[in-house]
């Protein structure tokens, strides 16, 4: 898939999985992390429409226009009223309860894919913390990454 995508070259691959080509290997799970997430989104208006009542069918328009008139006037001002508009938060939150059944009740394929989300954002996190500097993100990225080694048997070797 990475491949054919053009994201890695065919004879990187095995450098990329193996963590010799780590900017690669990076790149890989964050376009794959966003690829995933849109899909998601895609769901999730399904689920929406299926599953909201009436009253709450405007909240996607709403929020679009919300995000088009924060398109044309970027300030700060504009920004604080789009991120603390209360529909917003409500439409956000409303989209973690979809990615939390997709966590528990999506079924097999979906719970994999929610996992690797997961720890995509916790490395995500891991990198973001070492960049900053932000020792609290670092510990909590940390903590999140335990459970994940234990599941999965990972074993940490150091490089030769």
């Amino acid at each position: 898939m990475a491949v054919e995508s053009e994201v890695i070259t065919e004879g990187s691959v095995d450098r990329v999985l193996n963590g010799q080509q780590y900017n690669r290997g990076v790149r890989l799970h964050k376009l794959l992390y966003e690829a995933l997430k849109r899909l998601a989104w895609k769901g999730f208006l399904d689920w929406f429409q299926k599953n909201q009542a009436a009253e709450q069918q405007s909240l996607i328009e709403d929020s679009g226009v919300l995000f088009v008139g924060l398109t044309q006037s970027t300030n700060q001002e504009n920004l604080d009223s789009v991120l603390h508009n209360p529909r917003l938060a409500l439409l956000f939150d409303l989209f973690q309860q979809y990615l939390s059944f997709l966590r528990s009740d999506g079924g097999p394929l979906a719970q994999f894919w929610m996992s690797y989300i997961d720890m995509v954002e916790t490395l995500l996190h891991l990198i973001g913390s070492s960049r900053e500097g932000n020792w609290l993100l670092h510990l909590y990225a940390i903590r999140a990454v335990l459970p994940w080694c234990f599941a999965y048997e990972t074993q940490f070797t150091m490089p030769k």
